[in-house]
């Protein structure tokens, strides 16, 4: 093979130097086009990877502010009532409730048989009890419970304790509150109810009530219960995905203010919380329908739908 400088040699010094001039300019061009497509190969790599990338929500779904706000002012009671009461030996339920009685409410689930899907017992009894719950709260326990039977089919529940008309001056704060319900199943018919806590199939209620609204009660050292109370959905939610008791969880709203809420994404929704001291200015949303419950100590939580304009509602 020839020697490259070979290719210039030969005729005049004109011919040799066009030669060159030719050579040198194919190089470049071939040059030009390799560094073409390597840009291009960036290129497609780049969107490729940018097509397969999750999108973040649009900014638009997420308000970080409840924008415009009005005063307004609380009622004397107002402190003492809500889903948000803290309430244990040292803070005893002190509102007044509107409720309804399970046994009777027309909401109760039943099955494909037309029974009832869970049963109405004093735990260890055989007899119903007048057990009763806020209108809010025992429409999402009945809920819960329905889907729960859509689920699994099964309707060995129990609603073993719960407030009761006589027992209206309960010791025990958070059925008091008419917001918490203890559940056991028949493990055999007749018999005696056991807890549900820690069997596999009622597992499900365990992983989904947040998504009525419900927080698993922790009666004790194993960190978990068969108490369920209602606080509402965001709240349960919040607390479920952060892992709070509803007592940390309320510690942690008293740094939240108007301009610098709590968010929780609930679906399509975004809820916004914030904390408004006892004796401080309260401020509510302008344009978005909101709920107010006090904490039973200091203060007061109102929660608003930011995502979607509605009437302002108490």
């Amino acid at each position: 093979m020839k020697d490259l400088s070979e290719l210039f040699e030969g005729g005049t010094l004109e011919t040799q130097k066009k030669r060159k001039t030719t050579f040198y300019c194919i190089c470049a061009t071939l040059a030009l086009i390799a560094v073409m497509l390597v840009i291009l190969a960036v290129c497609g790599i780049v969107a490729l990877v940018k097509n397969h990338t999750p999108s973040e929500p649009a900014e638009e779904e997420i308000r970080v502010s409840i924008g415009a706000t009005v005063p307004t002012t609380f009622g004397e009671d107002q402190l003492y009532s809500g889903t948000l009461l803290l309430l244990d030996s040292s803070h005893k339920y002190q509102g007044k409730n509107e409720t309804v009685v399970l046994r009777s409410s027309d909401s109760r689930p039943k099955t494909s048989t037309g029974g009832y899907a869970y049963s109405i017992l004093a735990a260890g009894a055989t007899d119903e009890l007048d057990f009763r719950g806020t209108p809010e709260a025992v429409d999402a326990l009945h809920l819960m419970i329905k889907e729960f039977y859509a689920s699994k089919g099964d309707d060995n529940l129990c609603v073993v304790n719960a407030f009761t008309k006589s027992r209206a001056d309960t010791l025990d704060p958070i059925y008091a509150s008419a917001t918490t319900f203890a559940f056991e199943y028949y493990f055999e018919f007749p018999g005696k109810p056991k807890t549900i806590y820690g069997v596999d199939k009622y597992t499900w209620i365990y992983t989904n009530a947040h998504k009525y609204g419900f927080i698993n009660v922790d009666m004790g050292e194993e960190g978990g219960s068969n108490v369920f109370r209602y606080v509402g959905i965001p709240h349960a939610t919040y607390m479920k995905t952060k892992k709070l008791d509803l007592e940390s969880y309320l510690e942690e709203l008293k740094s939240a203010t108007v301009d610098a809420p709590v968010l929780t994404k609930v679906g399509k929704y975004t809820y916004a919380s914030y904390y408004i001291p006892v004796g401080a200015e309260a401020l509510v949303p302008a344009d978005y329908s909101y709920t107010i419950s006090g904490n039973n100590t200091d203060g007061y939580i109102v929660t608003a739908i930011i995502t979607k304009k509605a009437n302002t509602q108490n």
